[in-house]
């Protein structure tokens, strides 16, 4: 029984690495290398403005979103190496979340659910695709590599949370227009919140928006100046009409 309890938790721990990631947040298919490349640094040069009022703004414009869905794409760094995934998300009003990973690799198809009542299930990708577990909403095996729980990575979740950050204390700094930023399609505003620190106020998280919708086209995390990770958010569709039933497992 207790050899059995193991087996499953190893296996979870496995294939809900995913997000242990982080992010969620760029098109992947598991590229890992030796080396990590030099992430992108935090200097960034705009003309900005303050940017406490328009985020908490956003963050009531997206609290009333019906559901959403998009592609997803995580990449975190490390000393010796970086790693690069992709999943589909799902998400719909009253706490429901759905996270697929669709890398390739041994991680493809494992998917997670959180429940309108908050229970988080997990259920193990191609050949394990037959193990089904609960999760404690805090478990360490949600954790990604960037901090983040995978759990709480929808797009409602990540921007009230910085909203409630904003509001004890952390700068929020935002592009006057729209500027340029490499790799990405188009113009963007960029959100740039600062931790308060005695050393001074230190980047914690770069938004890049989309200057029509508002909505999160990539997110990068940062701690003490170096960065972590990279997430994108990409085709999102907004109020899909997405069933309860995606939502069970």
């Amino acid at each position: 029984m207790g050899l059995m309890t193991t087996i499953k938790t190893t296996i979870c721990m496995l294939t809900l690495a995913f997000f242990s990631s982080g992010v969620e947040p760029s098109s992947l298919s598991v590229i890992v290398g030796a080396a990590a490349a030099t992430p992108q640094s935090p200097a960034c040069t705009y003309t900005s403005r303050d940017g406490a009022e328009f985020w908490q703004s956003l963050s009531n414009s997206i609290k009333q979103w019906k559901d959403y869905t998009c592609d997803s794409e995580l990449e975190s760094y490390s000393s010796k190496q970086r790693a690069h995934y992709r999943a589909k998300t799902h998400y719909k009003k009253d706490n429901q979340f759905r996270l697929e990973i669709t890398s390739a690799g041994y991680k493809n198809g494992s998917v997670l659910v959180r429940t309108n009542s908050g229970k988080v299930r997990a259920q193990g990708g191609l050949m394990l695709a037959y193990i089904k577990m609960d999760l404690e909403p805090n478990s360490r095996m949600l954790i990604l590599p960037n901090g983040r729980n995978a759990a709480q990575s929808d797009l409602p979740t990540l921007v009230d949370e910085l909203a409630q950050r904003i509001a004890r204390g952390h700068k929020c700094n935002m592009s006057a227009t729209p500027v340029i930023e490499p790799g990405l399609d188009k113009k963007v505003i960029i959100v740039d919140i600062l931790k308060p620190d005695a050393s001074g106020d230190v980047l914690s998280d770069r938004i890049f928006l989309d200057p029509g919708s508002h909505i999160p086209m990539r997110w990068d995390l940062f701690d003490n100046g170096k960065k972590i990770s990279a997430a994108w958010f990409k085709n999102v569709r907004i109020n899909a009409g997405l069933d309860d039933e995606l939502f069970q497992l």
